[in-house]
């Protein structure tokens, strides 16, 4: 993962939910424009069909916020819905990452999110999230 970048970047985040924590590894890397990008929908629904372990999204915000933009509320609150399950939203800003619990019916923010780079046996940037599993 880079430093900094003046376009956003995001990632499919696979993995597992067990009780409140979201532990997702980093999958399918894209880059976009400075204040829009989109992941592979393809790769979303070939790897949620096959695998089943789509637990969200990680993407940058390169102006600074760490929150999510009507835009990404919308955006989840599609998947969640296509996929029948809460997802997470990640939100890297800079050197700070937030995580962010998404159901159909909105959102809440995660209590402690980290982000992981590769290395120490990790073959993948992790991140992980501590908030509430919604049903």
């Amino acid at each position: 993962m880079k430093k900094s970048s003046f376009f956003e970047e995001s990632w499919i985040v696979v993995g597992e939910v067990i009780d409140d924590v979201w532990h997702g590894r980093l999958f399918s890397h894209r880059q976009g424009k400075p204040a829009e990008v989109d992941v592979s929908w393809r790769a979303v629904l070939s790897r949620e069909e096959r695998f089943g372990d789509v637990i969200g999204f990680l993407h940058t915000h390169p102006s600074g916020l760490l929150r999510p933009s009507a835009r990404d509320e919308r955006t989840m609150e599609a998947w969640c819905s296509c996929f029948g399950k809460p997802l997470l939203c990640g939100i890297t800003a800079g050197k700070e990452t937030e995580g962010f619990i998404f159901s159909a019916d909105g959102f809440v923010p995660a209590k402690k999110t980290a982000l992981f780079p590769t290395g120490r046996g990790r073959p993948r940037p992790t991140l992980i999230a501590f908030g509430m599993a919604l049903k």
